[in-house]
This record gives structure tokens, C-alpha cells and sequence, in this order.
């Protein structure tokens, strides 16, 4: 080491020794200032200090009002405990409407299935009749007038068959009766065609005869179109009142197959307002 290098070490020693002795100085007399100067407010606070790490955030998929905080700061809490809860008075009225609009489509399928084996009565389930009295008394009233319109339907055209089948007796009586005087009636022109011949008798009695057997002739070929057209209208009557009744079971069916489906449905949106209710509260 040369006296240059001697001399630059000296000098940063001295630097050093300068600087650490400013600092001292400096932290005395800030020390004398703070111990001996007034303050004017202090404030104290408590707290913990915990670290970042294990502050934990919680979360709601759907978000709401708060309604209650369960837990305090710095509780200690175990898995699934209950944190906050949220006003689910949204969800709540949904719920309750959907399972009215449930409690009518049961009734209604009490209703049509009652229709479909055409019984007197309807056994409704026993929640239904404690807490839907108004839906069941519903049932009852439309299970009744569905029942008196398609009994009226099915009577009118009863009453229509029995109509056709009295004039088909009517008729089929008539036609015999004809027939029966027409088998006279001939046996009269063949007497009175041989007492022609023989001169006993005049040719304008002979022609009335034949005047009443073609008039016989006439009716008999009459009634039996008359009965034919009879015939065929008592067979549509009964066409008529097998439709009533099929179209009715059919439409029946139908109703009660879509309202299965819309009664499953609701079931599964039942499901999903009951799982959102329960997230209305947040655990831990």
C-alpha cells in the first residue's frame, strides 16, 4: 500500500466518524425536543395485528340484503357454522306462490283422472283438503259441470237414437200392415179378374182395385225409403254419442298428460327456490 492509497483510507475514516457523530447528535436532541415539547391531542387505539393470510373472503353467487350477522370479529368458527344470512323474502313468496299453482295442478289431476273412470266422487290428498280448501272446492265445482255438459251432450243424442228408433217401429209397423192388405188386395183382383171375365161383375169396380193396389204399391215403396233414411240417422246417432264420448276421454287424456308435465316441471323449480334459500345463508 502506497501513501496515496494511506491517505484515501484516512479520509474515509474521518467521513465516517464525522457522519456517525451528526446522527447522534441529531437523535439527542430530537430526544431532549420530544421529551420536554407538549403535545397538543394523543390518540390510543387497540387492535391485533393479524396477518393477511388469514383474512378470508366470503361470497354469494346471487348477492342480497343482509339480515343478520352471526358471528363476531375474531370469533373463532368451524366448518359449516352459519355466518350471514340474507333477506330471502323474494324467494320466499316465490315459493309459496309456485306451490299454490302446484296444489291446483294436483287437484286438477285428481279431477281428471275422476273424469276418465267416471266416478261419483273425488278423494283429494289430505294436505289439500287442511290447507287448499278453495282449490278443491274449485275441482269439485268444474269436475261437476264437466260431467252435467258432457251427460247433456250424450242425453241429446239418446234422446235423438230413441226418436229414430220409434219411427223405424213406426214405420216397419206401417210397411206390414201394407203388405198384409196389399196380400188381400190381390187376392180381391184375382176374384174380380175372373168375375170380369165371366160378366159378374163391372170393369169399374176391377179398376179400383187396381187403382188401390198401385196406391199400396206407392206407400209400401215409400216407408221403405223412409226407413232406410231412419235407419241410417239412428246408426249416426249412435256415431254421434260414441265420439261425444271418445273426443271427451281423449281430450281428457291429453289435459291430464300436460299437466303432469307442467306439474313436473314446477316440482323441479320447487327444487331450485328450496336450494336457493338455503345459500341465503352463508357458512363458513
Amino acid at each position: 500500500m502506497n501513501n496515496f492509497d494511506v491517505y484515501i483510507q484516512d479520509q474515509n475514516n474521518v467521513s465516517r466518524h464525522i457522519l456517525l457523530l451528526l446522527l447522534s447528535a441529531f437523535l439527542i436532541t430530537f430526544g431532549v425536543w420530544a421529551y420536554f415539547s407538549p403535545l397538543d391531542i394523543t390518540s390510543e387505539a387497540l387492535g391485533v395485528v393479524v396477518p393477511s393470510k388469514n383474512i378470508q373472503k366470503i361470497q354469494h353467487l346471487e348477492g342480497g340484503i343482509i339480515e343478520s350477522v352471526d358471528v363476531s370479529e375474531g370469533d373463532i368458527v368451524s366448518k359449516g357454522q352459519a355466518l350471514v344470512s340474507l333477506e330471502g323474502t323474494a324467494s320466499i313468496s316465490d315459493l309459496e306462490q309456485l306451490r299454490v299453482r302446484m296444489a291446483s295442478l294436483r287437484a286438477d289431476l285428481v279431477r281428471l283422472k275422476g273424469e276418465l273412470n267416471d266416478t261419483d266422487q273425488l278423494k283429494f290428498e289430505k294436505d289439500l283438503e287442511e290447507d287448499h280448501l278453495d282449490i278443491i272446492e274449485s275441482a269439485k265445482e268444474m269436475f261437476k259441470a264437466n260431467k252435467r255438459h258432457i251427460n247433456n251432450l250424450v242425453s241429446a243424442q239418446k234422446q235423438s237414437l230413441e226418436q229414430r228408433k220409434e219411427e223405424i217401429r213406426q214405420i216397419q209397423a206401417r210397411i206390414k200392415k201394407n203388405q198384409e192388405n196389399l196380400i188381400l188386395l190381390r187376392e180381391q183382383i184375382s176374384i174380380s179378374d175372373d168375375l170380369l171375365r165371366s160378366n159378374l161383375t163391372n170393369k169399374m169396380l176391377h179398376l179400383n182395385f187396381l187403382k188401390e193396389e198401385s196406391e199400396l204399391d206407392g206407400q209400401l215403396n215409400e216407408d221403405e225409403a223412409a226407413l232406410k233414411r231412419v235407419e241410417a240417422a239412428a246408426i249416426e246417432a249412435e256415431i254421434r254419442i260414441s265420439t261425444i264420448k271418445d273426443n271427451y276421454v281423449s281430450e281428457t287424456r291429453q289435459e291430464f298428460g300436460e299437466k303432469i308435465s307442467f306439474l313436473e316441471e314446477l316440482r323441479q323449480r320447487e327444487e331450485k327456490l328450496k336450494d336457493n334459500l338455503k345459500r341465503t345463508v352463508l357458512r363458513a
